[in-house]
């Protein structure tokens, strides 16, 4: 097994559960809280954002980013409230509720996700592992922002909605709750975790598996628990192929 020596490992984790306007979450904040203490396990400076506001988000994001150098192993995970907007993918803050008045503000008052990952990019780490535990739901100018659990009502109004993968970079490995058409689903097993961080945390900090062997095995515990009604999705432009969060000797 070749591994690669990282310069640092990093994680920023951002969770929020607390939102101003439309459907408030539950397991969000468990979730980031949850990740972070495993990947401090295994020799991640993990940084985390609690029910962050739109500046706070901002700070927090940048603050981040100074942190980053050449070689470094980079995390970013969000849980929270995603949508997408024309071709782009938005983080929703806790102070949201601008967002419904106007559409419009999604690009003045979310986090665009693919303007963060190319900032990230820039900072030349090693390898960048960006994870979207949210909803991705497509707004129109008529719909209100309304990310929540999945029902089987839910599920059937989502068929009709449609969603824009984000531009894979170089070093990039790209994980979403969710497929194309759907939304992620708060409650797992645990009743504490979402569906995706439940099984993300059974795997995170096992050693010696490749990253895309996390993913693999995370969207193969989905579609479990769910009879195949769900499933995880990823893009991967790693540059090597063995990126490994932890690695242990072998017996």
């Amino acid at each position: 097994m070749t591994t690669i020596q990282f310069s640092k490992k990093l994680a920023l984790l951002i969770g929020n559960n607390d939102y101003e306007h439309g459907q408030k979450l539950n397991c969000c904040i468990n979730d980031v809280l949850d990740v972070g203490n495993e990947l401090d396990k295994i020799g991640f400076q993990v940084t985390l954002g609690i029910d962050l506001t739109y500046t706070k988000m901002i700070q927090k994001i940048l603050q981040f980013q100074q942190q980053i150098d050449k070689n470094d192993l980079v995390i970013f995970f969000f849980s929270g409230h995603g949508a997408q907007l024309e071709d782009q993918n938005y983080l929703v803050a806790i102070d949201n509720k601008c967002l419904a008045d106007n559409h419009e503000m999604y690009r003045y008052h979310a986090i665009r996700a693919q303007s963060m990952l190319e900032s990230m990019t820039k900072r030349e780490p090693c390898a960048i592992i960006f994870i979207l535990d949210c909803c991705r739901d497509y707004l129109t100018d008529k719909q209100t922002l309304s990310n929540m659990p999945l029902t089987e009502t839910v599920q059937e109004q989502t068929k009709k909605t449609s969603l824009t993968s984000m531009k894979q970079l170089a070093g990039s490995l790209i994980a979403f709750a969710c497929g194309p058409n759907e939304v992620s689903l708060e409650n797992s097993k645990n009743g504490r975790n979402s569906m995706f961080t439940y099984h993300l945390l059974k795997h995170i900090a096992e050693p010696n598996l490749r990253v895309d062997e996390i993913m693999c095995r995370v969207c193969n515990g989905i579609v479990e628990d769910t009879d195949g009604r769900s499933c995880s999705y990823w893009l991967s432009s790693l540059r090597t192929p063995n990126v490994y969060f932890t690695t242990s000797p072998k017996g």
